[in-house]
């Protein structure tokens, strides 16, 4: 893992998955956040793994390794806020054709524009501007 200068508190929320390497695929590929971490066990299995959003880092720990239940009803929401010129409605095209689970579609909200979808083990996204 690469070392981190940290100049002010961040956020690195750990996520408890059913696969890691299924969550990694989705947050890494599908959205394009850099992979960070992967580490596997004795077996291949991979019990921890990584993704970068700007400053922040979403780690994915698996459940069966971890002994936490996968949650997604713990009322967690990731939202990744994206400048106002980011085209939001790309992503969502992208995502739509790639079959991801849309929540709710594109529009305009008294906070910005924003859209929400859920990753392969129920847990909400919201991307806004």
């Amino acid at each position: 893992m690469p070392e981190h200068q940290v100049q002010e508190p961040l956020l690195w929320p750990h996520l408890t998955v059913a696969n890691v390497d299924a969550a990694l695929a989705f947050y890494g590929e599908l959205l394009g956040f850099e992979q960070e971490l992967c580490l596997k066990d004795e077996n291949g299995q991979t019990y921890l793994g990584s993704v970068e959003v700007g400053s922040t880092v979403i780690m994915f720990m698996n459940a069966a390794t971890s002994g936490r239940p996968v949650n997604p009803q713990s009322s967690i929401t990731l939202q990744i806020l994206f400048p106002k010129t980011f085209d939001l409605h790309a992503l969502y095209s992208r995502l739509r054709d790639r079959s991801v689970r849309i929540i709710r579609e594109p529009g305009d909200r008294p906070w910005g524009r924003d859209f929400c979808v859920t990753d392969p083990d129920g847990y909400y996204i919201v991307f806004s501007t």
